[in-house]
């Protein structure tokens, strides 16, 4: 929900002070602020801070892509959303800075895709991650024996493909046709990403109360009940862990969102603080960019990276090519019987 309101704050920003009033100036869209305090309080300042994380997430985003396409995990079900959430990001990351870098250049006419993509990716990210609560459900509570023939790729594709169709939608319904510096923005935002977070919320609680429950009455082989219940902790402890950090980076805006919601008109976004305010809380929402690819590569992707690089290694060792040449002569051919030198041949 992060445009919404950055949205009606410069646009009454503009209408309510046309620049002449904020810079002594006729200029209608010069947000210099020379008479407020500089530094961290400079409204300039934390555009730049949001541009710069947005550029740390789009790497971090990417990098954790590129490894997830090497490992091959968006070939697994049980990691499909966790790739589908990492695309996400890297989609939103350059989207905000787009916008951010109109706001800074004093362009308020953004275009209307970067408020769009921003409305969809924020609810395609709680989407995805009640798509990892349900999975590990179906896995090891709802039919842990027949989880292979009820989940396929090609169905939870169909699921991906159905999220990304309601939040683009969602993103395009208000992004082309409502107002974006309507009084009831605020409240707006606060309602959608407060029932989202709060959906989320109660249901990772119900799936981790079902686990308990089902630990010991799953009927499962042994080898494949100990796979199962290892990747179920890895992926609802990153997820768990990216909720987490979701509610606490964005929930802190569409609260003050509707704390100026009900302020009297004027005393709103026309006072200078409540810019600083939500600008910082901003600037704390697209910190999260950063942090759900890092603890996924640090919760998830870092121990199958690790026993790709130990299984490569000792591939290496135990390749002909690095055994003594006199070993090598006697297993790779009939030749190297009758001629011990062939092998040394060969390697020179």
């Amino acid at each position: 929900m992060q445009s919404t309101t950055e949205d009606a704050l410069f646009f009454s920003l503009e209408t309510t002070y046309q620049g002449s009033f904020i810079n002594g100036t006729d200029q209608p869209h010069a947000f210099n602020f020379p008479a407020i305090p500089t530094g961290w309080l400079n409204v300039h300042r934390l555009l730049e801070m949001r541009m710069i994380l947005c550029g740390v997430g789009f790497v971090a985003n990417i990098l954790v892509l590129l490894l997830q396409l090497k490992l091959k995990t968006f070939k697994k079900t049980q990691f499909v959303f966790a790739f589908t959430l990492t695309a996400t990001d890297v989609i939103v990351c350059p989207a905000t800075f787009m916008q951010t870098y109109y706001y800074r250049l004093t362009i308020l006419s953004v275009p209307l895709i970067y408020h769009a993509i921003n409305f969809a990716t924020s609810v395609m990210s709680c989407f995805v991650i009640i798509a990892v609560a349900f999975d590990r459900y179906l896995a090891l509570c709802a039919c842990p024996l027949k989880y292979k023939l009820v989940v396929n790729l090609r169905r939870y594709t169909i699921v991906i493909i159905a999220m990304c169709v309601f939040s683009a939608g969602y993103g395009y319904y208000f992004s082309w046709y409502f107002s974006l510096d309507h009084p009831s923005i605020g409240l707006r935002t606060f309602i959608v990403s407060t029932s989202l977070i709060g959906i989320t919320i109660i249901i990772y609680i119900f799936v981790f109360f079902s686990f308990a429950r089902s630990h010991e009455k799953l009927s499962l082989p042994k080898a494949m009940k100990n796979v199962r219940i290892r990747q179920t902790r890895r992926l609802m402890l990153a997820f768990g862990l990216i909720l987490g950090t979701n509610i606490i980076c964005n929930l802190p805006q569409p609260f003050f969102g509707l704390y100026i919601f009900f302020q009297p008109i004027g005393q709103g976004y026309q006072i200078y603080k409540h810019i600083i305010i939500s600008n910082w809380l901003y600037n704390l929402q697209c910190f999260n960019y950063t942090l759900n690819p890092i603890i996924y590569w640090w919760q998830v992707l870092l121990r199958d990276f690790s026993l790709t690089l130990r299984g490569s290694s000792r591939r290496l060792k135990t390749s002909p090519s690095s055994l003594p040449i006199q070993e090598v002569s006697t297993i790779t051919s009939k030749d190297n019987l009758i001629n011990p030198t062939y092998r040394q041949d060969r390697l020179d």
